[in-house]
């Protein structure tokens, strides 16, 4: 599959006993990208490092991710709605300086009639949209970059805001550069350095190798 898109100069295993490949340096991104999706249907994912005379691929099982639990998002999710639509009554009753009858009369002034249910559940469902579309923004974005992510998982919290907002996590290292600054917007990873383009996808993989290793030894 390497020669499919590279010029193969050499094809080794490396003291790790992982496949490795030397291949001419050449623009490499997009044929690159081809290769991981050739991978990708046969459960295997690679790393790519430039050498001094050229560049280097190494091929990986890939490491099996625990599947999410959904009940957990909607928990939270169920969790959040709650929160916020506390704050949302909260706010309307008793106000940011927590004095109940001067908010009262606050209120009164804006809108006399107005049903503190109703102005709670309008705050949490604009909040809510709010953090929800931009967190099924990001998942929408992981998707289109061939990466696998979780669900939204939502924060509650306290008044007056009642939630800390949304996270997602990524469950797939980014193939590339391009890549590894979205894994930053999404969750800011420790493990990706924009100069390797490769560099996050060895380190986890090397990870997994290494705790595969442990294991094995535990059960030997």
């Amino acid at each position: 599959m390497v020669a499919s898109e590279f010029q193969v100069k050499d094809a080794f295993l490396d003291p790790y006993g992982i496949p490795t490949v030397q291949v001419t340096r050449e623009p490499a991104k997009e044929k690159f990208q081809r290769l991981l999706d050739q991978l990708r249907q046969h459960g295997l994912i690679a790393a790519i490092r430039g050498t001094a005379d050229g560049l280097t691929i190494k091929v990986f099982q890939k490491p099996q991710v625990k599947p999410s639990n959904k009940n957990i998002n909607l928990g939270l999710f169920l969790a959040t709605v709650a929160s916020v639509f506390y704050a949302g009554y909260y706010l309307w009753t008793t106000g940011l300086l927590g004095n109940e009858a001067l908010q009262q009369q606050f209120a009164s002034i804006i809108e006399p009639t107005a049903n503190p249910y109703l102005k709670a559940g309008l705050f949490a469902s604009g909040l809510l949209a709010i953090v929800g579309l931009h967190e099924f923004g990001h998942k929408a974005a992981a998707q289109h970059h061939r990466m696998d992510a979780t669900l939204p998982y939502f924060v509650p919290g306290f008044p007056p805001i009642g939630t800390f907002g949304a996270v997602i996590s990524l469950k797939s290292p980014p193939s590339n550069r391009d890549r590894c600054r979205f894994e930053r917007v999404v969750r800011d990873s420790p493990n990706c350095n924009p100069s390797d383009p490769a560099g996050t996808v060895e380190q986890h993989l090397r990870g997994t190798i290494r705790d595969l290793r442990v294991h094995i030894q535990l059960r030997l």
